[in-house]
């Protein structure tokens, strides 16, 4: 177990752990920036709408945008992606064997 002068308490491990996970996550300008568009954006409204097991591609998340964009599914991938590496969504690889594909 640790101690930290600074804010006088004890401080397992874990806790330290757990502590350092969400100072990164608040200062992280880009985790933040991702989280404002996909709320403006309703996308998380979209992704609940067909249910809890449902997985969703960036193209079919657009779709409901209603966008102009024809770059909208590549950037809102990579926002996506952002969020996965935070676990703040799931992300998983499908693969095509008929079309030699894989897709995120």
């Amino acid at each position: 177990m640790g101690y930290s002068a600074e804010i006088g308490i004890n401080m397992t491990e874990q806790d330290t752990e757990s502590f350092s996970y969400a100072m990164q996550l608040v200062n992280s300008i880009a985790l933040f920036m991702c989280l404002h568009t996909v709320i403006q954006l309703e996308v998380f409204e979209i992704i609940t709408k067909p249910g809890p097991d449902a997985k969703l591609f960036p193209q079919e998340i657009t779709a409901e945008l209603q966008t102009q964009n024809l770059d909208a599914p590549m950037m809102l991938g990579s926002i996506l992606r952002l969020l996965a590496t935070y676990s703040v969504l799931g992300c998983s690889l499908v693969v095509d064997h008929e079309m030699d594909d894989v897709k995120k």
